[in-house]
């Protein structure tokens, strides 16, 4: 099991992993970029197998002289680029409108092979030609608010904060891509969460207009949640906040992990576990009015504490679910608590599938 989870890497590494692959891979990438390198395709794969002549390891560089070779192939062949540091606003413009373009598409070319939807418009004026790139993300919804700019002219002081200027391709693109893969590691957005409930809901029966009027009222409750959790399971340690509430360092009734399960495992550390890895059904089953006395009691004491002590959460082929503070949790999620500090166990007699996984960890 242990080897299951370490081998689950971040939406975001897996995505760096893929313009690695731009690099490691140049004949096919050159494919992708309309053929446009295919007579330096043999001299590309010459240097790749010197750069990467381990097979068990294809991402260990073997020789960087072949390396350096092969990137500077990259940025002057496919790319159409010069190298790194070599271009600014006046080469831009020297360069002239063809090569604006080129740069446009290319960036936009990159960012729909991850999945992206880059829309380009090429447009020009009197001070010269500009090209502009839209960036939109449909896994997450997520969207650049402000377009990638190319061109060999400034838009004006006034008019700069409107754009993302671009002023040397080699340097700037690079740093383009991880800005969208960041943005997408950040889940998706309230927008899609919303609507991907109201569907959830009329398909079960609901009618549209209530089903939009149950998703505005969780939206505004902030009940929405990023469906990538691994950052929210991400390690704590005793005197950190979640929720609000600073986290303990004694975990009680540790004993309750083998007293409940007969193969399991423990992860490291104390977690940030989020409300959405729960049952939504008995979620929506509590409220503060129709807890007990106890639990009631328990509810004001840490509001008047600010203090948790870290719960003991299960996961198995079915999801999360609480070994050992059953109280807190309803004391707590009865009041519409975002995450909860917990130790994390894993039952490896009913292992979680690897769709539970991708869902509570992330890809």
């Amino acid at each position: 099991m242990a080897e299951r989870l370490t081998s689950l890497t971040s939406r975001i590494d897996a995505l760096k992993r893929q313009l690695f692959d731009a690099l490691q891979n140049p004949a096919d990438y050159a494919s992708m970029l309309g053929g446009r390198v295919v007579e330096s395709g043999q001299a590309a794969k010459a240097l790749q197998s010197q750069a990467f002549a381990d097979p068990r390891q294809p991402f260990k560089v073997t020789d960087e002289n072949a390396l350096r070779q092969l990137t500077d192939m990259m940025m002057a062949g496919p790319l159409g680029f010069a190298p790194a540091g070599t271009m600014n606003v006046e080469g831009l413009a020297n360069r002239g409108r063809e090569f604006i373009r080129s740069s446009a598409d290319d960036l936009a070319a990159q960012l729909n092979k991850l999945g992206f939807k880059a829309d380009v418009t090429h447009s020009g004026s009197a001070a010269g030609p500009s090209s502009y790139v839209k960036v939109f993300d449909p896994e997450t919804g997520r969207y650049f608010g402000n377009p990638v700019r190319f061109s060999g002219h400034s838009k004006g002081a006034f008019n700069l904060g409107e754009v993302r200027d671009v002023s040397d391709p080699a340097l700037d693109i690079p740093r383009i891509l991880e800005d969208a893969l960041a943005m997408r590691a950040q889940g998706p957005a309230a927008a899609m969460q919303k609507q991907k409930l109201v569907d959830e809901l009329i398909a079960s029966g609901v009618k549209p207009r209530k089903a939009y009027k149950q998703a505005n009222e969780m939206t505004a409750k902030g009940l929405l949640e990023p469906t990538d959790t691994k950052s929210s399971f991400k390690v704590v340690q005793p005197g950190d906040q979640v929720s609000g509430l600073t986290v303990r360092k004694e975990v009680p009734n540790m004993g309750s992990i083998s007293a409940t399960l007969d193969d399991y495992e423990v992860l490291s550390g104390i977690r940030e576990v989020p409300r959405v890895a729960f049952d939504k059904e008995y979620l929506d089953s509590l409220s503060f009015e129709k807890l007990d006395k106890r639990t009631k009691d328990l509810a004001n004491q840490i509001n008047a504490s600010k203090e948790i002590n870290p719960l003991i959460v299960g996961v198995d082929s079915k999801g999360a679910y609480i070994i050992e503070g059953g109280h807190r949790f309803d004391a707590l999620m009865a009041q519409n608590t975002k995450s909860i500090p917990a130790m994390v166990v894993i039952d490896k007699s009913d292992p979680p599938s690897e769709n539970v996984l991708r869902e509570l960890f992330g890809d």
